[in-house]
């Protein structure tokens, strides 16, 4: 884990809110597997129990969407 990472837990633990460049940076760390469960569930815990912002659920798209995979499309036989 980054010491980066670490400040966010800190900071959101504290109740402030993250900016939507931290919350993507946040959540990169998160989805490139550099954050262990523990550390990901400490961050996530202390977003919901503050709540999260429009700027950290914006963050959050950001930082996850070079990671996101698109899922195969089923095709239908008629038949």
């Amino acid at each position: 884990m980054t010491d980066e990472f670490k400040g966010l837990i800190a900071k959101a633990a504290t109740g402030a809110a993250l900016s939507r460049e931290e919350a993507a940076r946040g959540f990169d760390t998160m989805m490139s597997g550099e954050a262990t469960p523990s550390q990901m569930g400490g961050l996530l815990m202390a977003l919901r129990v503050r709540g999260e912002t429009v700027d950290e659920i914006t963050g959050a798209v950001t930082g996850r969407s070079p990671r996101a995979r698109v899922p195969p499309t089923c095709s239908r036989r008629s038949g």
